[in-house]
């Protein structure tokens, strides 16, 4: 199909284009900032996080100017 993937890479298939590097991890307040490069490219993916009693949950994931999860979702009408 034509859908765009989620992320602005599919992890799935292999090739140059797919060539990650280590992820590095890093505390960010309500959240957790990862980093990495895909074929030479930095990229940077934000899991938002939420204390539900006790424990850390993602309650969203994005990519700071490029998508956002929680938006795409509420676009398509899931919640």
């Amino acid at each position: 199909g034509g859908d765009a993937a989620l992320l602005d890479f599919d992890p799935v298939v292999d090739g140059k284009g797919h060539d990650f590097g280590p992820v590095t991890y890093e505390a960010a307040s309500a959240g957790v900032i990862a980093r990495f490069d895909c074929a030479g490219e930095p990229k940077i993916v934000v899991y938002g996080v939420i204390d539900q009693g006790g424990v850390w949950k993602i309650a969203n994931i994005r990519s700071p100017g490029h998508w956002d999860l929680a938006l795409k979702l509420s676009e398509a009408g899931i919640k």
